[in-house]
């Protein structure tokens, strides 16, 4: 924007070149900083304090210019620290002149249009965006175990009431609301928790991958974390749903065991070993297919992420196999009785350690 018609005057423009520390707002800054003409200002670039003075306020009400400080080369090198430098000079250029310039520029200099800056600024902001998802996607997952773990070392543990409650009629889908309906109700204070802490953790790291992001390739407001009720309420609803489809599994498989079933241990573990060739040949089929997707298959981080998950799930249905090599070793050695009683309870409860 020309700012010719705010500093005129010959008093003027020799205040503006001579007087180290003065700025120009435009009116939608100054209203979102609440100051005047006169006020000075408190900024932080990169860890170094200033305070610059407001010598005018520019009538400009847009709000691509409110986070707009324009001042003179010498008190922007002052500012950023950079005494006998400049970052970039913005050009007006026909396609004649811009022919012209190229050819004269030095090795260190490059000419970019503002369609290859916005690339690169919409390139890297996806990047990051990407970043962010798939690693929420992946925290979402390692949750999802964790419940269903749970709830399924939950069910195993209350065999004998589930059992009690099946011979006294109650019926196979009661069973299963009732231990969703459970998960349901831990889970909204889960929620709730977790968006708290979010937000926290996240305007924490926002400060820092700002900082980092200002410093290495544009600026980016310290404060840019900004949160709507549309995202507190995907996280909400994405909190329940990760939680009842992980409570689901368990309480399906605890509806559908017979009372007499239910009440021996015997026969859990005996119906865990008759699924280890199923689990195995899944986990081994999975593995592969994840390394696949992650070093061979097109399409960059979408399926490098992908096989990621599908390795994870591959080596979760590998552990029961695991453990039971794991048994097998740790019999051989002469161990003292305390510790053989471990390693048998390591084989005798696949069921709840698996």
């Amino acid at each position: 924007r020309d700012t010719g018609s705010t500093i005129s005057g010959f008093d003027r423009l020799r205040t503006w070149l001579t007087r180290p520390g003065v700025v120009v707002l435009s009116t939608s800054a100054a209203d979102h900083l609440g100051v005047t003409i006169g006020d000075v200002l408190k900024v932080d670039h990169q860890g170094r304090p200033a305070v610059p003075e407001i010598l005018d306020i520019d009538d400009d009400d847009s709000p691509a210019s409110r986070d707009l400080l324009v001042t003179d080369i010498a008190t922007a090198q002052a500012l950023s620290a950079m005494h006998g430098n400049i970052s970039h000079i913005d050009l007006i250029l026909d396609a004649t002149a811009e022919a012209w310039l190229k050819e004269r520029l030095p090795g260190w200099a490059r000419l970019l249009s503002v369609d290859e800056q916005t690339q690169g600024i919409v390139g890297l902001s996806a990047a990051f965006e990407l970043n962010l998802t798939a690693m929420s996607l992946l925290a979402l997952l390692v949750g999802a175990f964790l419940i269903f773990n749970a709830l399924s070392l939950s069910i195993v543990q209350r065999r004998n009431l589930m059992g009690r409650l099946r011979a006294l009629g109650v019926t196979d889908t009661q069973i299963h609301h009732l231990i969703v309906a459970e998960a349901v109700v831990l889970g909204i204070f889960g929620t709730l928790l977790g968006s708290l802490l979010g937000i926290a953790l996240g305007q924490g790291l926002t400060t820092l991958v700002a900082a980092t992001v200002s410093e290495l390739y544009y600026d980016v407001p310290a404060d840019a974390l900004r949160l709507n009720t549309w995202s507190l309420a995907k996280g909400a609803l994405l909190g329940l749903g990760g939680t009842v489809l992980a409570a689901w599994f368990p309480a399906a498989q605890a509806a559908r065991t017979p009372p007499l079933t239910t009440l021996s241990r015997a026969a859990l573990e005996q119906s865990i070993r008759q699924r280890l060739p199923r689990l195995v040949i899944a986990g081994g089929i999975l593995m592969p297919v994840g390394l696949l997707l992650a070093f061979e298959f097109p399409g960059g981080v979408l399926t490098g992420f992908a096989g990621l998950f599908v390795m994870l799930l591959g080596a979760a249905l590998l552990t029961p196999l695991a453990l039971r090599l794991l048994h097998q070793t740790l019999d051989r050695l002469p161990l003292d009785s305390i510790w053989r009683m471990a390693v048998r309870d390591l084989d005798r409860h696949l069921s709840r350690l698996g």
